[in-house]
């Protein structure tokens, strides 16, 4: 019996990593510009009082780093092997697309707008009473 290993191509596993890293950086760029945004806005200004659902928190530079932290590791410890994979078994649309670049184009904005509605959705169901004192309080709170 061939096992999942046996099947995958070295050179486009390869490439799928490479890809996945790539889009990665992407993320971790983006997310660290809006989180400086925050961070200077949290820390050096009163502007970011009124979205703290705790109101007499204390923030500090050390916070944020630690944070940064925990976001890298979620990003190359749990979504790389996930992302790879999942980019290997489309890597051969994604690398040998015939489409046009404003076609390429209109997919991406479109498919990341989709991926911003979702995760805005999943995260106000978060906030919920029922999940909120459950499961994500612990995003809002500061150890």
């Amino acid at each position: 019996m061939e096992s999942l290993a046996d099947g995958l191509s070295n050179e486009k596993f390869l490439g799928a990593v490479a890809l996945a890293l790539h889009l990665e950086m992407v993320l971790v760029l983006s997310h660290l510009l809006f989180v400086a945004y925050i961070c200077y806005k949290d820390l050096y200004t009163d502007d970011w009082d009124r979205y703290s659902l705790e109101k007499k928190r204390t923030a500090t530079l050390k916070d944020y780093a630690d944070g940064v932290k925990s976001f890298f590791a979620d990003i190359f410890i749990c979504n790389t092997p996930f992302l790879s994979l999942s980019l290997y078994f489309s890597y051969d649309r994604i690398v040998y697309s015939t489409d046009p670049l404003w076609v390429s184009a209109i997919k991406f904005l479109l498919g990341y707008n989709l991926g911003r509605i979702w995760a805005y959705g999943m995260h106000r169901l978060l906030h919920t009473p029922y999940f909120y004192s459950r499961f994500h309080k612990r995003h809002h709170v500061i150890p």
